[in-house]
């Protein structure tokens, strides 16, 4: 999980996924900015990128895509709070 600055290191392929839907994170992560937060990053974390723009609630995905966000899922809580959890 992606939490402190020193953790982007941990994880080589994780970046911030700007084009994200969510747009409360997106939010939150834009008050972080205006707090003066160095690491306002972390909400927005995406280890692998090749989940960037895939929606874990469509029907069609193929199995591979499928292991790919639940492992997202398991390393990356925010992942799994931003894209998969709806409420």
């Amino acid at each position: 999980m992606i939490l402190f600055n020193n953790d982007w290191t941990r994880f080589a392929t994780a970046r911030p996924d700007f084009e994200t839907s969510n747009e409360s994170f997106l939010r939150l992560v834009a008050l972080y900015g205006e707090m003066g937060v160095k690491n306002r990053f972390f909400p927005l974390a995406l280890i692998n990128p090749a989940l960037k723009g895939v929606d874990p609630h469509c029907g069609i995905l193929s199995d591979q895509t499928k292991i790919d966000i639940g492992l997202e899922c398991r390393w990356n809580m925010w992942y799994f709070l931003r894209e998969v959890v709806r409420i």
